[in-house]
């Protein structure tokens, strides 16, 4: 009996070693989105304050009223394209974050899962007669999250194998 609480025993490691690589992962990918959230915002405050300064010019130089209302409407496009163009990069953050964290869960899942049913074998194989059953009942719920976690991590994957082809 004692070698099944060992097998256990490097199980639980295993998961708790699974579990702080996930995390520092996520810690990775979570600074790298703020990064490049920062260096977004940082660019579109440069180029508003740049902008707003040669409109300033511009609508002080204006020599009439009409003059001035045509420059203040010409703003509007532009305005309007940077506002788009902002949310586009910023989806873009936030989409390739989950797409990699996603990508990255489903794959510690379905190694989660491969680890649980390793260790189920080997617990089969050590276990007393009469347990049997209740190893029978166990491993096919392991499978079904096995299952479910790999068309997770595929379908995560999809996405930027679309794009490869198309860009």
């Amino acid at each position: 009996m004692h070698s099944v609480r060992d097998r256990v025993s490097q199980a639980a490691m295993a998961q708790l070693d699974s579990q702080w690589t996930v995390t520092a992962m996520l810690a990775d990918k979570t600074v790298d989105s703020i990064e490049r959230l920062s260096d977004l915002h940082l660019n579109l405050a440069r180029a508003t304050f740049e902008q707003s300064n040669l409109v300033a010019r511009q609508l002080a130089a204006a020599e009439n009223a009409r003059q001035f209302f045509l420059l203040a409407a010409a703003q509007a496009r532009p305005n309007t394209e940077r506002v788009f163009d902002y949310g586009y990069y910023l989806a873009n953050i936030t989409s390739t974050m989950q797409e990699e964290v996603i990508r990255e869960m489903g794959m510690c899942m379905a190694d989660t899962n491969r680890r649980l049913l390793d260790l189920l074998a080997d617990l089969d194989c050590a276990a007393p007669s009469g347990t049997a059953l209740m190893t029978a009942l166990v491993k096919p719920l392991a499978g079904m999250a096995d299952g479910a976690a790999q068309p997770a991590a595929v379908q995560a994957s999809a996405p930027h194998a679309a794009r490869a082809g198309h860009g």
